[in-house]
């Protein structure tokens, strides 16, 4: 008889191969907002267990929260937040406000769910045009 396969053993969810809960950093979500905010990147740190880098971010509130850090984003950067935010790197903006030929990074299908689609940086689509519906 031969051995268990290395995806059968680490589909067990032993502690050898799952990612220890004290060394994630936080819920990449968007903050719900229904206004045009402006905030500051605060920090960059690795996240075990994610591809790309997470970004501190700190509203002008005071809300804070963890975003994907895209290719470009920098520590101490001003990014708009909500409605009528301009589509430049690093903003978050509406998939309706943004000008066809744009990269895209991290698109909530839902209003909340986080960015469910495309979540990753090595996933960038562009925006190739919209439909118009009479």
């Amino acid at each position: 008889m031969g051995k268990k396969l290395r995806q059968q053993r680490a589909g067990r969810g032993t502690p050898t191969f799952v990612t220890p809960e004290a060394h994630r950093i936080g819920a990449v979500r968007y903050p719900r907002i229904n206004e045009k905010m402006n905030g500051k990147v605060e920090d960059i740190v690795h996240a075990p267990g994610m591809n790309a880098p997470i970004a501190l971010i700190r509203l002008d509130n005071g809300l804070t929260f963890f975003n994907q850090a895209v290719m470009g984003t920098h520590v101490g950067q001003r990014i708009e937040f909500g409605f009528g935010a301009k589509a430049s790197s690093g903003n978050i903006v509406r998939v309706g406000d943004v000008q066809e030929g744009t990269n895209l990074c991290n698109i909530e299908i839902v209003n909340g769910d986080g960015g469910s689609w495309l979540g990753r940086l090595v996933d960038t689509p562009w925006l190739l045009g919209g439909v118009e519906l009479k």
